[in-house]
């Protein structure tokens, strides 16, 4: 798999807050949670990489509307969040691991699945499981026309 590069001016990292997870009495004290936002219109990808982009993450992507004097416009923002580390710094650099990670993953298209015939010794396989289950049904039934 490519690795994907996105200068640092296409997205945007905010929203220190109080994390949780691990660090004790630190948790309460420093805010060390951080919040990735990346308008996914903005960035230098094919019209059909950003459709893959949102059809794969709908959960971690907003739209926000903006409005420039007369004109309005739509944007699909992806959010990545990250509080799993101790420090504000990791978390930053976890988020944006998870970033190109997310946008990687997203853009790289499916290979699609080539046909193949089952084989000879599969649909033996599959003929003799279902006799075996034919054989335990037939022994579930009880004939009641032979104690009458």
């Amino acid at each position: 798999m490519e690795e994907v590069f996105i200068p640092e001016n296409k997205y945007k990292i905010t929203a220190y807050k109080k994390s949780a997870g691990p660090g004790g009495q630190n948790v309460n004290k420093v805010s060390t949670a951080v919040e990735l936002r990346c308008d996914i219109d903005e960035l230098d990808l094919t019209e059909e990489e950003k459709n893959r982009i949102k059809e794969q993450y709908p959960s971690r992507i907003v739209r926000e509307d903006f409005k420039e004097g007369a004109r309005q416009e739509v944007h699909s923002i992806m959010i990545v969040r990250a509080s799993e580390e101790r420090s504000q710094k990791a978390n930053k650099e976890r988020a944006v691991e998870k970033f190109l990670k997310f946008i990687t993953e997203a853009i790289v298209p499916e290979k699609e699945r080539l046909e193949t015939k089952p084989t000879r010794s599969s649909k033996e396989k599959r003929l003799q499981e279902k006799k075996i289950q034919s054989e335990k049904k037939k022994e579930r039934t009880f004939d009641w026309r032979k104690f009458k």
